[in-house]
């Protein structure tokens, strides 16, 4: 059993810091030999973790969550005032010469889009720095090298209603390889809903996400 002190907490780092340290106090006292888990502020990203210092406990496990490229992961979003609920069908890797992602800049364009245009722009410059997701926890990479504590990515996920499946099933394989390869744990976001492993047909785990997840199946080089 775990015990997760807050999830995404919304408040600034310094407030969380003390109210982490006096919640685990708390906790700790009840549950001698649980371990708890605890992440930064603002939804838990790996780029809000430097801000946080590690507790006075080593039974702790130090949590982000990952969703990075977000106009990737949220395309085809639930909240339809969101500009993300405008993007569907975008790739993964997202790079500026790939005929997808040119359609989709032109149709957000002539739909007159901007805020989902920027963030897609914003996603393309990002990419052409090498390997966003290694880029985006680097953050968290230091951190641990700092304080040598353990770290799991306790959310990360794709929408499923928008993004190509193999895109998807690559993003995902990706997140897991980059986990494994520095020792983080990992747990999917999440079971039956938007980003979930079931197969809406079957009722049953998806079996193309299970073995991206779970074996390291290459998925297919198309988008």
């Amino acid at each position: 059993m775990f015990a997760e002190l807050l999830n995404e907490p919304d408040i600034a780092p310094a407030r969380w810091q003390t109210e982490a340290e006096q919640l685990a106090g708390f906790v700790r006292a009840r549950l001698p030999r649980t371990t708890l888990i605890v992440g930064p502020t603002y939804w838990q990203r790996a780029d809000s973790l430097p801000d946080f210092r590690p507790l006075n406990d080593r039974n702790v496990v130090y949590a982000v969550h990952f969703y990075d490229p977000m106009v990737f992961t949220h395309q085809g979003h639930w909240d339809l005032s969101d500009p993300l609920s405008n993007i569907r069908g975008l790739p993964f890797p997202i790079e500026a010469e790939d005929p997808a992602v040119q359609n989709i800049r032109q149709q957000l364009i002539a739909e007159a889009k901007p805020r989902a245009l920027a963030m897609l722009d914003r996603a393309i410059a990002q990419a052409k720095s090498g390997d966003v997701i290694s880029a985006q926890l680097q953050p968290a990479i230091a951190w641990q090298q700092q304080f040598s504590r353990p770290l799991i990515i306790n959310e990360f996920g794709v929408l499923k209603g928008g993004a190509p499946e193999p895109s998807r099933l690559r993003w995902l394989r990706s997140v897991v390889n980059f986990a494994e390869r520095h020792c983080w744990g990992w747990t999917h976001w999440e079971y039956a809903q938007g980003f979930g492993l079931l197969d809406a047909q079957t009722g049953k785990p998806d079996a193309d996400v299970m073995r991206a997840l779970l074996q390291g199946v290459p998925p297919s080089p198309a988008n």
